[in-house]
């Protein structure tokens, strides 16, 4: 990947594609059912999306998920790794299952 492939942001790719398809940030917020405000900061790379809202999106302009969010399925990655621990043999079942959640 070259310097220019690495610095496409979720957010820049989900602008690209609303200002190629011509629509306001509040035409897409609608179609979303999120305010202006919550697509102005996934444009700008304040937060992102959840996972249904990017299926959405995909949905909407035709794209793959992989190519969309690529970005933030590699922040989820990251976070389950940091966020494994092992099993203890005195973990109740309960305390499992709410962990995976």
């Amino acid at each position: 990947m070259n310097k220019e492939q690495t610095d496409i942001t979720t957010g820049k790719q989900i602008r690209h594609l609303r200002t190629q398809s011509g629509m306001t940030q509040e035409e897409l917020a609608g179609e979303l059912n999120v305010t202006r405000q919550a697509l102005s900061n996934w444009e700008r790379d304040v937060n992102e999306p959840d996972i249904n809202t990017l299926k959405k999106i995909c949905f909407l302009f035709g794209v793959h998920m992989d190519d969309l969010a690529k970005e933030v399925i590699i922040k989820m990655e990251t976070n389950m790794e940091k966020t494994k621990r092992p099993f203890n043999k005195y973990d109740t079942i309960n305390e499992q299952v709410r962990d995976f959640a």
